[in-house]
């Protein structure tokens, strides 16, 4: 639900100004250091308790260089251009298509596993490729009231399903390393500082500071806290079903708040994709690891 609230809160911002690399810097950074928040509260509760040895040692990955580059990779790929992507795609070609084509990450997660050797192609891995890229094809074609295809909308939307997938393909390691909070924490305080020579980060007047704090803290900081919580407590197949939710919710707050109105053919291959998306988490590539899908893939 949370993440569904995205697109209204990012044409709002637009509205009043906003570039998608202004607000990708502010969402970053105030997550990033919403999450450092609670890596430094975590780390004094486990020195009160005496554990202090344990916590030393559970920090002794972040020694190693290749997790670095492992960190500054997801910073840079699943935060700096993801977090542009996703309000860039909204702003040229409306919520309806964003999210269409954010949710093509399960896919891009299935041919790059194929690529890095991690899974061989199977003609199911193949049948949901194709399905998936004919529904991208179907919306693009379809457009409908509100909503805009063209190739700026299309690229950065693809770029953002494609940006998201990192998540997976390069954080599947690092969250059974460092632990979820590290690993945003860095990340995001990573790919924020990335983009803060691009952004334009006068001092916000207060309902930009209302809306960014709802993009920042409600949908990053709390929606990641929550779906961890909940990867705990059900399995990777169930929570890939409920984040099939995600584009359902924010199609609804596009239509309610944005006004859009996607034709017949578009709502058929968004329903594709979708499809396609909960089809490759219901198979995930690794049954004990969270599953990939678009909202799941927050978790990775």
């Amino acid at each position: 639900m949370l993440w569904g609230t995205i697109g209204p809160v990012a044409n709002g911002l637009a509205d009043r100004g906003l570039s998608p690399v202004t607000m990708a810097t502010w969402r970053a950074l105030v997550a990033g250091v919403g999450f450092s928040m609670i890596w430094l509260v975590q780390a004094l509760r486990a020195r009160l308790r005496g554990s202090g040895g344990t916590t030393g040692a559970s920090a002794s990955p972040l020694r190693r260089p290749m997790v670095w580059v492992r960190l500054v990779t997801l910073g840079l790929i699943g935060v700096s251009v993801f977090y542009t992507a996703l309000p860039a795609a909204i702003e040229r070609g409306g919520i309806t298509l964003a999210w269409v084509l954010l949710y093509t990450a399960p896919v891009w997660v299935l041919i790059g596993s194929v690529m890095l050797g991690w899974m061989r192609p199977t003609p199911r891995s193949v049948t949901l490729v194709l399905v998936a890229s004919g529904g991208v094809a179907l919306t693009a074609a379809a457009g409908g009231e509100g909503v805009t295809v063209s190739a700026a909308s299309v690229a950065w939307g693809l770029t953002a399903g494609l940006s998201y997938a990192s998540y997976y393909l390069v954080g599947r390691t690092l969250v059974e390393l460092l632990g979820p909070i590290r690993t945003y924490a860095i990340a995001m305080l990573i790919g924020g500082l990335v983009l803060v020579p691009f952004a334009d980060l006068a001092w916000p007047s207060w309902d930009v500071a209302g809306l960014l704090a709802l993009l920042s803290l409600a949908s990053t900081l709390l929606a990641y806290l929550l779906l961890g919580a909940g990867l705990t407590r059900i399995s990777s197949t169930r929570a890939s079903v409920i984040a099939t939710a995600e584009p359902v919710v924010a199609t609804v707050m596009a239509v309610a708040v944005a006004g859009e109105r996607p034709g017949a053919p578009a709502i058929v291959g968004g329903a594709l994709v979708v499809g396609s998306a909960l089809a490759a988490g219901l198979g995930s590539l690794d049954p004990s690891a969270p599953t990939p899908g678009p909202g799941a893939a927050s978790a990775l």
